[in-house]
Parts: structure tokens; C-alpha cells; sequence
């Protein structure tokens, strides 16, 4: 294996730890958050109040958050989903797959494109962003350009250079 292909497995692995990381960590703070009861348990038409909460916050992990883009998916599984794409990609550049990287770049596109829509949302409202998006937008961004750098290195073996 050549040494290019050894830094590729490796940032691949970065990439991967740095999603798989960010899950237990602060992904966003969610400030001056209200509770509201609606209803019971026979109904919407039982008792409903909002309670009056000044200086609550709630934590958003990724182990506990969701996004929702026409479907609600849990953060927990877009990065699994991101990490699984990665360490496909680190097999690739070790020569082990041929999993065409175009379709590993969707897949990150798609948990990029998820977490940036939790992103815009989050930010629009009342809530901070937390070392996890961070982390996240990280390792995606690292992946990618490893991806990127491999579909590059396809064209160039395929043309024999």
C-alpha cells in the first residue's frame, strides 16, 4: 500500500472518531424552554396549561436530539450513518472495497445535509450551538475531502499515471 493511500486510511479514521465523538457531547443548549401540557390521557380535551419556566435550559446530545427533514431521524443515527461511510472509505483506500466513492460522497452529502438543516433551525430560535456540531461538521468536512481526494486518485490510476 502505497504511503498516500496509508495518511488516506488513517484521516478516514479521524473523520470517523470525530463523528462517533461528538454523540455524548453538547450538540446545541436550548434557553428559556417552556412545558406544555396538552390534554391527558384520553385525549386533547383534558386539562392544558404552560408552565412557567424563566431561566430553563435544556441540553441537546447527540444520543437524545433528532432532526427533522420531511422525516424525523435521531442525530445518534446520521452519524453512525456518516461514520459507516467513512470507515467504508478508509477500506477503500486501503484497498480492501471498490465501493464507488460517488456514493460514499452522497451519503456524507445527505448527514451534511440533515445536520445543516438542524443547524439553521437551531440557530433561528433561541439556543446556542454546542461542541458537537462542531465536532460533527468536522469529521464530515474531513471525510469528504478524503472522499473527494479518492475519486481524484481513481482518475488517475484509471489513466495510468
Amino acid at each position: 500500500m502505497r504511503a498516500a493511500n496509508k495518511n488516506q486510511v488513517v484521516l478516514c479514521a479521524i473523520a470517523a472518531v470525530l463523528l462517533l465523538c461528538s454523540l455524548p457531547t453538547t450538540w446545541a443548549t436550548i434557553n428559556n424552554a417552556q412545558l406544555n401540557f396538552n390534554g391527558g390521557p384520553f385525549g386533547d380535551g383534558g386539562f392544558q396549561m404552560t408552565m412557567p419556566t424563566p431561566a430553563m435550559s435544556i441540553d441537546v446530545t447527540g444520543l437524545n436530539g433528532y432532526v427533522t427533514l420531511g422525516v424525523k431521524i435521531p442525530i445518534w443515527l446520521l452519524a453512525v450513518a456518516g461514520a459507516g461511510a467513512l470507515a467504508l472509505a478508509a477500506l477503500n483506500a486501503a484497498q480492501v472495497t471498490k465501493v464507488p466513492p460517488v456514493a460514499l460522497l452522497v451519503a456524507l452529502g445527505v448527514v451534511g445535509l440533515f445536520f445543516a438543516v438542524g443547524l439553521v433551525a437551531m440557530l433561528g430560535g433561541d439556543a446556542t450551538l454546542g461542541i458537537g456540531y462542531v465536532l460533527a461538521f468536522a469529521g464530515l468536512g474531513l471525510g469528504a475531502w478524503q472522499v473527494i481526494a479518492q475519486m481524484g486518485g481513481a482518475s488517475a490510476t484509471a489513466s495510468g499515471q
